[in-house]
C-alpha cells in the first residue's frame, strides 16, 4: 500500500485497499481496518526486510510529527 503521486493521500490509498480487498475476495470482513493498518505499516517494513520499523515500541525507530492542522499552510 502506497502512493507516490500528488496529492499523497496514504489514508485514500488505505481505503481503497480495503474495498479492493472486499471485492477480490467476495467477503465483506476481509480487509478489515487492522489487516490494512498492519499492511500499511508493518507489512511495508517487513517487505524490505526492516523488523525494527513499523511500529511503535521499545526498539523500533520511528519518525513522529504533531502537525497543526489548522494553519493556513495546511489546506490543500
Amino acid at each position: 500500500i502506497g502512493t507516490d503521486t500528488a496529492p499523497q493521500d496514504m489514508l485514500n490509498e488505505m481505503r481503497m485497499a480495503s474495498y479492493v480487498s472486499k471485492l477480490a475476495d467476495w467477503d465483506c470482513h476481509s480487509g478489515s481496518s487492522r489487516e490494512i493498518f498492519n499492511s500499511a505499516t508493518l507489512g511495508g517494513a517487513r517487505g524490505i526486510g526492516r523488523d525494527d520499523l513499523g511500529r511503535i515500541a521499545p526498539g523500533a525507530l520511528a519518525d513522529i510529527a504533531v502537525v497543526s492542522m489548522d494553519s493556513l499552510n495546511m489546506v490543500p
